[in-house]
């Protein structure tokens, strides 16, 4: 089995930080761990089997380049394969646009 390597992106780790505060400054503290613990475990799978999830129904595959989601909770976690195993991951807010995605996952 091919280990993937999994790169958080920066707008991921924005997002995530967003996420925490949110929840804890509306829910509490222990939603928001357990939330983005939830979210980071979602993360962390995609180095086994990536391709296993649903491919981005808004962007196109070209080239060597895969694009997926998966949720966790009410987010959705978008991402991009490529032919060097890697995985580039963004975690969206429900108000973040796709073409914010579309943008950052194209570089």
């Amino acid at each position: 089995m091919v280990a993937y390597t999994v790169r958080i992106s920066t707008e991921a780790g924005d997002s995530l930080r967003e996420i925490y505060l949110y929840l804890r400054s509306r829910v509490s503290d222990e939603a928001a761990d357990k939330t983005i613990d939830e979210i980071l475990d979602t993360i962390d799978s995609f180095e086994n089997f990536p391709g296993s999830h649903e491919r981005e129904h808004y962007l196109n595959t070209s080239g060597d380049i895969e694009y997926r989601r998966t949720f966790s909770n009410n987010y959705r976690i978008a991402f991009a394969i490529d032919e060097e195993k890697e995985v580039v991951v963004d975690v969206l807010r429900p108000e973040r646009s796709e073409r914010t995605v579309i943008k950052w996952i194209k570089k």
